[in-house]
């Protein structure tokens, strides 16, 4: 089940005025401004009475039941409410102890998923002389697939130049907060791929630059190594994001869990399993494949990878033209295990799969 099970609906609190309350004073109880008390209470200046009813919130409430996983600073930063807000709003609440099954008041907090329900409009998009679909998905953020949904009997291999598409753009996406203590705005659920095979659709879900750079880089797997045996993408995130179990990360839309090319023993519908891989047993070539477009693109934050397979991906990096900069810069290996340079770096109980976490791209939250 998702962590974010918010529901929201439209509210207004009263306030009696007491002895020497003013509107100021209230304006920064209730984390609000002098200007909207008047507004709400059609007040020409600063004047109140003792006894006086005052609305002092007006608007949509979000009301959110806690999970396990959830602490209430990362509650505060998925829904955009200050934690001393949450703990005025919410009667015996504190910031160091919070119960699970507990039902909170979120007043001004915006649900990260509502961007998903505010799509832009449709562009149209006229196909110039050399651009094919892959041009046109990049220069629109967009998936090819979603193309042709949008523009029935378009051929995907024969797009004639002056055609006019019909271009839906995503809704605004972005990883908010940090891997351990965040959430999506704008989430898609990641689909299918001839290359892989995708565990649970409801634990796949990620920002559209994850997305975009997951299904990239296999696509470069499929087309150069088209009879690849597939892997399975396990856990990215919940829908919304947030705490997801079995996991101290994968809560912004960030994280993928993949199991790793492997020489034998892989299944053709269900892909290579979560089992422990040796060396010996790992398919470099297949392997460096995916994650070198992740590494010269500067995509990736971090890749865990069990120190013991870092040494053949090195060796087949450098035997592929990488330059002793590139390596360095790339790959833990071989410095130990646990220093602290390489994008590439060992992980306690990566050896039956890879983690790579995707960098923040130009997210103002992300972190």
């Amino acid at each position: 089940m998702s962590a974010f099970a918010a529901t929201a609906s439209a509210d207004r609190r009263l306030h009696v005025v007491d002895a020497g309350e003013s509107l100021g004073a209230l304006a920064v109880r209730y984390h609000v401004s002098v200007d909207d008390l008047r507004r709400w209470n059609a007040l020409s200046g600063d004047t109140i009475q003792v006894g006086q009813e005052l609305v002092v919130e007006e608007g949509p409430v979000l009301r959110y039941t806690t999970v396990p996983g959830d602490t209430l600073g990362c509650i505060a930063t998925r829904f955009g409410v200050p934690v001393e807000r949450i703990v005025t709003d919410n009667e015996g609440v504190s910031p160091q102890r919070l119960d699970v099954g507990r039902e909170l008041v979120l007043r001004g907090g915006t649900d990260p998923r509502a961007g998903e329900r505010d799509a832009p409009p449709a562009v149209v998009h006229v196909v110039a002389a050399g651009e094919t679909l892959s041009h046109v998905a990049r220069a629109h953020d967009v998936e090819i697939a979603e193309i042709l949904a949008h523009n029935p009997g378009l051929d995907p291999d024969r797009v004639r130049i002056g055609r006019e598409l019909s271009i839906r753009p995503g809704p605004e996406s972005a990883s908010l907060g940090a891997p351990n203590c965040g959430a999506i705005r704008g989430g898609v659920q990641v689909g299918e791929h001839p290359a892989y095979v995708l565990r649970n659709p409801e634990r796949a879900w990620a920002t559209r630059s994850t997305q975009r750079r997951l299904r990239s880089a296999f696509d470069v797997v499929h087309r150069r190594h088209p009879r690849a045996p597939r892997v399975r993408v396990h856990d990215l995130s919940l829908e919304g994001g947030g705490p997801i179990d079995d996991h101290r990360s994968h809560q912004s839309g960030r994280d993928v869990d993949i199991t790793y090319f492997q020489r034998r023993g892989c299944d053709a519908r269900d892909g290579c399993p979560l089992t422990r891989v040796d060396p010996g047993d790992l398919d470099v070539r297949r392997q460096w494949t995916l994650l070198h477009r992740w590494l010269r693109g500067d995509q990736a934050e971090a890749i865990y990878v069990d120190y013991a397979l870092q040494a053949p991906l090195h060796r087949e990096a450098r035997r592929r033209g990488a330059t002793a900069a590139q390596l360095a810069r790339w790959f833990q290996y071989p410095r130990g295990r646990w220093h602290a340079d390489g994008v590439v770096r060992h992980f306690p109980n990566h050896r039956d799969h890879l983690h790579v976490r995707f960098s923040c791209d130009g997210e103002e939250r992300c972190r």
